[in-house]
């Protein structure tokens, strides 16, 4: 949420964010992190897991058991970071399978 720029002489009038910068910060600290990775809790069997490497592309090792909830608490925290001062995160929504998913709402979290 964030208003929009209402300066008509500026070209991103009309925008709260121009999408080309979430783009980019959204492709490199979520997407190239975590796409064909496997992702494991750092509790895992690190050590033996890496001696299989046919399995997975990428480790990504988090402090946090990998669910599709958790994962989306992760990625709203990447994203709120990144967002300029003037614009808040209202929800996010992780889509696992075509019938399971998991949502945040900016208004639950305490």
């Amino acid at each position: 949420m964030g208003e929009p720029c209402d300066d008509i002489s500026n070209p991103k009038s009309g925008m709260v964010v121009d999408f080309s910068e979430i783009k980019k910060w959204v492709k490199a600290d979520i997407i190239d992190a975590l796409d064909h990775s496997l992702v494991v809790s750092d509790d895992a069997d690190i050590k033996n897991l890496k001696k299989v490497k046919q399995m997975f592309e990428k480790l990504k090792i988090v402090n946090f058991q990998p669910t599709c909830e958790n994962l989306l608490i992760y990625i709203a925290d990447m994203v709120k970071k990144n967002l300029p001062p003037h614009v808040s995160l209202y929800s996010l929504k992780l889509q696992e399978t075509p019938s399971s998913y998991a949502e945040w709402y900016a208004d639950d979290q305490s």
